[in-house]
């Protein structure tokens, strides 16, 4: 492990904890200025990447979607970065009801900070999430997304690395779930809530080709259709009000090359307690065909 970081090896359930004490202090936007908003661009670190027109500044009004360190990091070290991804200017405008154009601006912004992260060998995994909602752990109202690099390839990651290198689980689920729980197909990507989801309206999107490398893929366009529309579904047809995105692509290791890239979203319905907790036990609580249905219910996907 390389000194100066601050990830603490709990030898009891055999993982990696991160220590921040200081995101403890991360403002929750109820009070004063958005700094993610245009015109408070001095709010927050200077830029690592931003999607301008022609002629304008970094750091300055006009962007159309930014990328800036995050104030509050939750990881710190070598081969490791936090930082925020604003989607838009407008502070109301989250990706369940963006426009395609606006949807692939994001996107894209999620292929070139992942490419920027694993271009440093340090870098072991990278991962693209979206917290929408405060029961989803927002701590601002702005829509935004979390892009995070870590040192270390977290369990969840190494245990979905060694699932889809030997024999693919996704590839599996792709050609045998019944046809009930398909929910959209896309110009090679599918999207269906999985018969094993942890989360009620958990949505699996993947490519049924075993791709390893989302930032590698080209298919910005059609994953950005496939989240606008599917998310749009999840709040419009049980009242969701906060859900999580979150993109995984193929850990920065030579092993990585046999990685299925996917994304997983969900809605934020109830919360976790002791089993799930204590035992590391999800308990479903909605039937994945039934949550198909009702997310096909709300309008034609």
């Amino acid at each position: 492990m390389p000194a100066m970081t601050n990830l603490i090896w709990n030898p009891l359930a055999l993982k990696w904890i991160a220590r921040a004490p200081e995101r403890i202090s991360r403002p929750t936007g109820k009070t004063g200025a958005c700094p993610l908003c245009p015109g408070n661009e001095e709010m927050t670190p200077p830029e690592t990447w931003a999607l301008r027109p022609e002629g304008s500044f970094p750091d300055t009004e006009g962007w159309l979607v930014r990328a800036v360190p995050n104030l509050y990091p939750a990881v710190t070290g070598p081969g490791m970065s936090h930082e925020v991804i604003v989607h838009s200017p407008n502070h109301c405008r989250d990706l369940a009801v963006a426009s395609l154009e606006e949807a692939t601006h994001v996107v894209q912004a999620w292929s070139a900070r992942l490419d920027a992260f694993k271009s440093n060998p340090a870098t072991k995994f990278a991962q693209i999430s979206v917290n929408h909602g405060r029961a989803a752990g927002a701590s601002l109202e702005h829509p935004h997304s979390q892009a995070i690099a870590l040192s270390q390839i977290p369990p969840i990651a190494e245990a979905e690395l060694l699932s889809t290198s030997i024999s693919c689980p996704i590839c599996q689920l792709l050609q045998e779930a019944k046809q009930n729980l398909f929910l959209r197909e896309l110009e090679g990507l599918a999207a269906l809530c999985p018969p094993w989801s942890e989360h009620p309206y958990e949505i699996l999107i993947a490519p049924r080709d075993h791709q390893s490398a989302f930032e590698r893929s080209g298919l910005e366009i059609q994953v950005a259709e496939l989240l606008t529309n599917l998310l749009a579904a999840l709040t419009e047809s049980v009242s969701v009000e906060a859900y999580n995105v979150v993109l995984h692509t193929a850990p920065n290791t030579p092993k990585g090359s046999e990685f299925h890239w996917h994304i997983h979203a969900f809605g934020r319905v109830g919360t976790y307690a002791g089993i799930e907790l204590g035992a590391g036990l999800p308990i479903s609580m909605i039937d994945p065909a039934r949550a198909a249905e009702a997310l096909k219910g709300v309008k034609p996907l």
